[in-house]
């Protein structure tokens, strides 16, 4: 008998944003290529805020430029 292997699929949003909270912003940018659970997850305005600010000075210049290089 063959069990299923877990699946991140199967985590629900609140563990997603911890697992998410240790990629660096570009990892976190193409993330949100995968599904579209990861994609909710991964563009969260108050997430990124939070990402951007404690990255960059000008948070919102930024942003856009991080998306645009995932590649999705």
């Amino acid at each position: 008998m063959s069990q299923r292997q877990p699946s991140l699929l199967q985590l629900d949003h609140g563990v997603l944003r911890i697992v998410f909270n240790f990629l660096e912003p570009a990892a976190l940018a193409r993330s949100a290529c995968v599904c579209r659970a990861f994609r909710e997850v991964a563009t969260d305005e108050a997430y990124w805020e939070k990402h951007c600010t404690h990255r960059w000075t000008h948070p919102n210049k930024h942003l856009k430029h991080v998306f645009r290089g995932a590649n999705c």
